[in-house]
């Protein structure tokens, strides 16, 4: 058994919140190779806006569709993750996720507080063998990365200084 998993930069600094977005479809494929060259037969999502959304997906679509014997668990960090956000669309993309999933675990049953969503990643990182970095290095909150450094956790960064997927 191998378990994958994604981090990776708001949506707001790389290719936006519209999902139809040619690049986020790019990404998409990109991580079904991936998954398909590591063999890996896990997944985990923190199911954020933007990439931990479009690693959901493209392990749905490979477990679905082209019938890759994988399977999906998402990790949250609490029960009111989709409050805050604006777009029904995401809401309701998330909820089918989470319904297509074949595991969902909450770090917490209390309501959001920042601490949870280092608990999360915590635990997203201690149940990987690898995580898919979508990162420049430059931006963002690098909590994920560094605490994946710090348990040595090997790193597969997608996306070079200037932004561009490798």
């Amino acid at each position: 058994m191998y378990t994958v998993s994604a981090t990776g930069l708001k949506p707001d600094k790389l290719y936006g919140y519209n999902l139809n977005n040619k690049k986020w479809g790019i990404l998409f494929h990109k991580f079904q190779e991936l998954i398909i060259a590591r063999k890996a037969t896990n997944a985990i999502t923190s199911m954020d806006l933007g990439v931990n959304t479009v690693f959901a997906m493209a392990v749905l679509n490979l477990r679905d569709k082209k019938h890759y014997p994988i399977s999906l668990k998402c990790i949250l960090p609490c029960y009111n993750m989709t409050d805050a956000w604006v777009s029904n669309i995401d809401v309701r993309r998330y909820n089918r996720i989470l319904t297509c999933a074949n595991d969902v675990e909450y770090v917490t049953d209390a309501t959001y507080t920042p601490r949870c969503f280092y608990k999360r990643n915590q635990r997203i990182v201690q149940e990987s063998d690898e995580m898919f970095c979508v990162w420049d290095g430059k931006h963002g909150e690098p909590h994920c990365v560094n605490y994946a450094k710090f348990k040595r956790l090997p790193l597969t960064i997608l996306l070079n200084e200037e932004g561009e997927l490798l």
